[in-house]
């Protein structure tokens, strides 16, 4: 799907497996064809999770204007967790180039039949995470899949906050004030930080509802251990209130379930048990889990070109138990 295309017959699939809110996993994600439209229908998927917590707000003003002096006070939508305002979502990427296309494909997505949606630090967003001079490759012959891994910016150090209201949407909010962070694992880990540092952060973490790992097999080649670092401190206890609303915190992150209650969906090039390591044994899903297989629809000995002979002969062993007898 493009920024204003039709949905295509992979992302229609992808949508109702995500739809399921089931663990995903869709291990051939190509590069070069399917890159885009993988990136574009999770971005949907994220945007609907970010619009339930968007519609009873709206709903909270409205009764809130509408309600009469002296008149009971309605009770609250549980729909947030314990880090204040949602911190809902966290998509992980390999390079700046990655998420700069996840931030464009949100506005875009944002910004249909005709709606204008005020995107703040939009140049800024460009500048740090756009393609610079220096970035182009040399001019060599190079396969499809490298340059559409390696295009763009290729820094495998950032993160970023983005902030989504009804008709804006702010680029660079602050953690605890953002519904979708975007960020690599070794930008995050110098925020996580590790066990005995004092400047130690991983509270905004606390209420992922949803976590996307993307282009999962190049992060297996950057480092793996950053990706399981993140992974291991989603979803823990938070150490401090952080001004949360504990009348719109769900029952199930009041009683430490938020784990059991996230979605996670990975998405990369080939199948590999690290990879698969993280929905095994780091995802409990309450829901359960989906791989993805695409079965071939004609087998690999049918493409052979030359007709070999295929003899067998059989021959008599003294010992079947001695191996130079045999």
């Amino acid at each position: 799907m493009g920024l204003a295309g039709e949905i295509s017959p992979l992302q229609l699939e992808l949508l109702a497996l995500m739809g399921s809110y089931k663990d995903l996993y869709h291990p051939e994600t190509y590069s070069v064809t399917q890159g885009p439209q993988v990136c574009g229908a999770y971005c949907l998927h994220v945007l609907k999770a970010n619009s339930q917590v968007l519609a009873h707000n709206a709903l909270l003003r409205e009764l809130k204007t509408q309600a009469k002096p002296g008149a009971e006070p309605q009770d609250e939508p549980r729909d947030q967790g314990l880090t204040r305002p949602k911190g809902k979502v966290l998509i992980l990427v390999p390079f700046r180039g990655g998420a700069l296309r996840v931030g464009q494909t949100l506005i875009s997505l944002l910004e249909t039949k005709g709606k204008k949606i005020v995107v703040n630090n939009k140049k800024r967003f460009k500048e740090e995470f756009g393609e610079e001079a220096d970035d182009q490759p040399p001019n060599q012959q190079r396969p499809d899949d490298y340059g559409a891994i390696f295009s763009g910016n290729v820094d495998d150090h950032f993160k970023i906050g983005i902030s989504i209201v009804s008709s804006s949407i702010r680029l660079y909010s602050p953690f605890y004030s953002s519904d979708i962070i975007i960020a690599s694992p070794p930008g995050l880990r110098t925020v996580l930080g590790a066990e005995g540092e004092s400047k130690r952060d991983f509270d905004f973490l606390s209420s992922i509802d949803l976590l996307v790992v993307d282009q999962a097999d190049v992060l297996l080649m950057q480092n793996w251990e950053h990706v399981l670092h993140v992974v291991k401190r989603i979803n823990l206890q938070p150490l401090d209130s952080h001004g949360v609303d504990f009348s719109r915190v769900r029952m199930w992150n009041l009683n430490n379930w938020a784990r059991h209650y996230r979605q996670t969906l990975v998405f990369s090039s080939i199948q590999d048990p690290q990879i698969t390591n993280i929905l095994t044994k780091h995802c409990t899903n309450y829901r359960g889990q989906i791989a993805t297989k695409n079965m071939p629809k004609t087998g690999s000995i049918c493409q052979v070109l030359v007709q070999l002979p295929h003899v067998f002969q059989m021959f008599s062993s003294d010992s079947f138990m001695d191996h130079d007898a045999r």
